[in-house]
């Protein structure tokens, strides 16, 4: 399988492709070359052999039919003589190589250009207004001995402690990106200082717990109860209410006792349930028989004579 052939090629890439010598013919591989000559040159029309050169089929003609091979077949004019041996690219005279390189460079960029007209784009390897881009990088030819001294020089200069030449200054350089401005923290949403003045502060729960520290603003929370307070629901000197926690035990023992009772209940059920799944048994009647033997007396597997 050959490689897909691009749309529009380079120049390189058409000068690298071979080509045929007795019909200017270009292809994308060598052996697809030698089998077009094979087949359009050097094929016997007698008998249909194909050979490889145009010496090897005017031996075939002359050993074989006895006849004389004048000129070969399918070939332009000028170059129909069989003085040259050609086998693919191998055999054929400079000048004609550069002849054909020059042809196919002019046919090139008049293609280009055309293309260019058509499409309004500039030529590859140009400018929109014609000029060619430049080269990037400079071809340097130096010697042998030139790059010895440069070597010598940068050496010597490296232990004289010499600079080397500066780097000219950018005519315009680019400005510099504005710095961010500092972060300024907002505003605090609370006063620093305590919004009521003294005379008419807001009233604060006595129940031991300490009032808030000034600057604080009171929560919509109750306030939390000072060390050794009574939780709530208990009355404030301390002492715990004896009917309400008595009535509270009595609750829980009457709960547990309850339940108790039903688990109770659910184990006597399951005891008398299990005990009527083991009296069920199953009696067969014919102590004589057994059911295999009355299966096998029935007619159809009666025995045959």
């Amino acid at each position: 399988m050959t490689k897909k052939r691009k749309r529009y090629p380079d120049l390189n890439q058409k000068l690298e492709r071979p080509w045929c010598y007795y019909c200017e013919r270009d292809f994308d591989d060598l052996k697809i070359l030698i089998s077009h000559q094979k087949a359009k040159h050097f094929k016997c029309d007698r008998c249909g052999r194909r050979l490889n050169t145009a010496g090897g089929l005017n031996v075939h003609m002359t050993q074989v039919h006895k006849e004389n091979l004048t000129h070969v077949e399918n070939a332009i004019s000028g170059r129909q003589g069989l003085d040259i041996e050609i086998f693919g690219m191998e055999g054929v005279p400079a000048e004609i190589v550069d002849s054909h390189n020059q042809q196919v460079t002019q046919k090139h960029f008049a293609e280009e250009a055309e293309r260019a007209r058509l499409t309004g784009n500039p030529v590859r390897g140009t400018y929109a207004n014609g000029q060619a881009l430049p080269n990037k990088l400079k071809k340097v030819d130096e010697s042998l001995e030139e790059i010895e001294q440069r070597a010598n020089k940068f050496r010597y200069d490296r232990q004289n402690g010499i600079l080397p030449a500066p780097v000219e200054a950018v005519p315009n350089p680019t400005p510099p990106a504005a710095a961010p401005a500092p972060y300024a923290a907002p505003p605090s949403a609370f006063p620093s200082a305590n919004p009521f003045p003294p005379q008419a502060a807001p009233p604060f729960p006595t129940n031991g717990a300490p009032p808030p520290r000034p600057g604080s603003i009171p929560s919509a929370l109750p306030p939390r109860p000072g060390f050794g307070a009574p939780p709530a629901g208990f009355p404030p000197n301390g002492a715990p209410d004896a009917a309400a926690i008595q009535a509270s035990v009595d609750d829980l023992i009457g709960s547990v006792v309850a339940g108790a009772a039903g688990e109770a209940k659910k184990e006597d059920k399951g005891e008398k349930k299990s005990k009527k799944n083991a009296n069920i048994k199953l009696i067969f009647f014919d102590e004589s028989v057994s059911p295999e033997e009355k299966m096998a007396r029935l007619p159809r597997f009666a025995v045959r004579a």
